[in-house]
């Protein structure tokens, strides 16, 4: 294909044939090239348009094989060999392939289950795909409850579909901590379409954004708006190990100055939190900006407090150990039977239950 200066045209020979034709914008499609200028063209089309339609009707009436052949070779010339025509771009449409799966959904996941876990185990079967909405690390989703705890599946992305059937073959059924036969089900992911209300464009956007948009309000992976604040330094670690009650006076101090901020849907302590974190889920993001913008960097009991959005995969999770458990039995106990109005309460309790059954 060249571009005829002289002309303003795109020129294109046919390789087998030696025919020339030319581009012409209006019809889409490319015409046989008779040395027409750009205005000649819309007539060229139309009369050639013609002639093929009037040989075709002839060779149909007199039912010769040479005419019909002509016919057909005509019609060819005019859109037939048109490398750009109409149904050339169908055929195109068609060959389209739809984009294979890269992406694997995890079933069994522990509740204490960390990133770095996933990584680990997963790297095995293949490179992972890079999520550029969390500067670009690995694109792996743990899925989490309201309250900010693991509910036991996730979804990992690979960059190559060959991964995902590595990772049916290799880690379907394996254990995820051995040797403690935590096993996990990984499996090919079943995506729902959801309804998505028509918005009118605020900006340009490029077509792969508009495409990373789509296959994020797919899958789920970004909220509307940003609701989830996480707030550091809140408490020590060992806080909670003297005080039965540590961490529920402290949930009934917090609250009323994290309600000034807006109203509050949830709010979570990770009790034994080395960092000592709280997270707090605002009904609107305004409010969740508001509160970082008074809690970063404010001061309470002494330390310096870090207010940040949550960043959707870090596990503050800190399970309790048998020792320390068995501590809070001890001190639970030990309460129960230093508290009189308790013991009052049982013992009303014990003599209603009595009565009735008198």
């Amino acid at each position: 294909m060249a571009w005829d200066m002289g002309r303003q045209l795109y020129v294109w020979e046919n390789p087998e044939t030696g025919a020339l034709f030319v581009w012409h914008e209006a019809s889409q499609a490319w015409i046989p090239d008779k040395g027409s200028d750009l205005e000649d063209l819309d007539r060229a089309f139309e009369l050639d348009a013609e002639e093929a339609q009037d040989v075709t009707h002839k060779a149909k009436k007199g039912n010769t094989a040479d005419q019909e052949a002509a016919a057909e070779k005509l019609l060819e010339s005019v859109a037939g060999e048109n490398p750009s025509g109409e149904e050339n771009k169908k055929k195109r449409k068609r060959a389209k392939k739809k984009k294979p799966n890269t992406s694997v959904y995890v079933k069994g996941l522990p509740k204490d289950v960390t990133m770095e876990e996933m990584m680990d185990f997963f790297k095995l079967a293949g490179v992972f795909a890079r999520d550029p909405a969390n500067d670009m690390k690995p694109k792996i989703k743990i899925y989490r409850d309201e309250n900010g705890e693991v509910k036991g599946d996730g979804l990992v992305t690979y960059l190559k579909p060959l991964a995902v059937e590595n990772a049916l073959k290799i880690l379907d059924g394996s254990d995820f901590r051995p040797p403690k036969k935590v096993f996990l089900q990984v499996e090919v992911p079943v995506f729902q379409d959801k309804p998505v209300n028509p918005k009118k464009p605020t900006g340009k956007v490029s077509k792969k954004q508009k495409k990373y948009n789509q296959e994020e309000e797919d899958l789920g992976w970004e909220e509307k708006e940003r609701v989830h604040v996480v707030i550091k330094h809140l408490f020590e670690p060992n806080d909670g190990r003297g005080d039965i009650f540590f961490y529920d006076n402290l949930k009934n101090e917090i609250t009323p100055e994290l309600e000034k901020m807006g109203p509050i849907e949830t709010l979570k302590i990770f009790e034994r939190s080395p960092e000592g974190v709280v997270a707090v889920k605002y009904t609107a993001g305004w409010a969740a900006e508001r509160c970082i913008e008074v809690m970063n960097g404010r001061f309470f009991d002494g330390r310096k407090l870090v207010a940040e959005f949550y960043d959707g995969y870090t596990n503050y999770f800190v399970p309790e150990t048998d020792e320390e458990r068995e501590e809070r039995d001890k001190k639970w106990e030990k309460w129960l039977e230093g508290n009189e109005e308790y013991e009052e309460r049982i013992a009303e309790e014990k003599k209603k239950r009595e009565q009735e059954e008198s």
